[in-house]
């Protein structure tokens, strides 16, 4: 749980975080839909923190955004991923 101001009062809320493991790797520009109807708002991912393998990706080098808004739903990595990777998809609600 996050704490975050709403309107003026400080409120609990949940955080969205979720993992996606890859057994057997995948393939680059491979669209990835974020698990359990996860969105973000921002066609540079702004508000959505990508995680792999214990790596913080960035937007542009490491993945883009794939559809239109206004609310996104996948991304894909601009490389390979190796077996066995975790892709953590983290924000904030």
């Amino acid at each position: 749980m996050a704490l975050k101001l709403i309107n003026g009062l400080p409120t609990y809320v949940e955080a969205y975080d979720e993992v996606i493991t890859y057994a057997s790797g995948l393939a680059a520009n491979t669209p990835i839909t974020l698990p359990s109807s996860g969105s973000f708002s921002s066609s540079s991912a702004k508000d959505l923190l990508v995680i792999y393998n214990n790596l913080v990706a960035d937007y542009s080098g490491s993945f883009t955004v794939v559809g239109a808004g206004p609310s996104y739903t996948q991304i894909q990595f601009t490389f390979a991923l190796p077996n066995d990777s975790k892709v953590r998809f983290r924000k904030e609600i």
